[in-house]
């Protein structure tokens, strides 16, 4: 393993370069994330995050194998910003509305307590 792969400076040093910004909201758009999306600043921060996990699992030698981790990390946000917005969405879908959960009572405990 790379002696300065924990550095997280070095990786958003690597991020800030041009090329690099641009693949990651290349990996966005390949997940169907614009801007106008609603999560959009959430999944570029999930992207960032992403990107520094990716810069510290990558096991092979940087930057002599920059190319083949731009794959590498291209591929890691694309999968994660996916499982991150369908995490997003089944979390929505199984919420209870608030005007179903109205009538829902909570039985008190001193009940279940003379039970026991």
């Amino acid at each position: 393993m790379h002696a300065d792969r924990f550095d997280n400076q070095m990786a958003f040093d690597l991020l800030a370069r041009p090329e690099h910004q641009h693949l990651l909201y290349g990996a966005l758009k390949a997940a169907q994330v614009t801007k106008y999306h609603p999560q959009f600043e959430d999944c570029v921060t999930v992207a960032h995050l992403t990107w520094l996990s990716a810069y510290q699992n990558y096991a092979p030698e940087l930057p002599a194998n920059l190319p083949d981790f731009r794959k590498f990390a291209f591929r890691r946000i694309k999968w994660r910003t996916v499982d991150y917005l369908r995490k997003q969405t089944l979390r929505t879908q199984s919420q209870v509305n608030l005007e179903h959960a109205l009538p829902i009572t909570i039985d008190p405990m001193t009940e279940q307590e003379t039970h026991w």
